[in-house]
């Protein structure tokens, strides 16, 4: 299989689905130089990875499920009541890859 061969669900190859990637010293593209990657999805459809070393600096998890109003399961409606440690949790850069 070359680089540029798509693998079927018959040919035996596998997608890179649980793997790292790490991008080459030369890396010109700002969004992943000097990255690591983990894929948490990788399919015939496309991929989606979350940058793993690298922090976004405005927002912890505790703010972030804030911004995003998710409920937290009950009825109430009610935001999440999460403990200290979990609130303040660093949230790392994502998206598509």
């Amino acid at each position: 299989m070359t680089n540029l061969e798509i693998p079927s669900e018959h040919s035996g190859a596998t997608f890179l689905e649980g793997q790292l990637l790490v991008a080459m010293p030369r890396m010109t593209d700002r969004r992943f130089r000097r990255s690591v990657v983990y894929l948490c999805a990788h399919s015939r459809e496309g991929a989606m990875g979350l940058i793993v070393n690298q922090q976004v600096d405005d927002i912890d998890f505790g703010a972030l499920l804030e911004r995003l109003g998710l409920p937290d399961g009950d009825d109430t409606g009610a935001l999440f009541d999460l403990p200290e440690e979990l609130a303040g949790l660093p949230i790392h850069r994502g998206g598509p890859v």
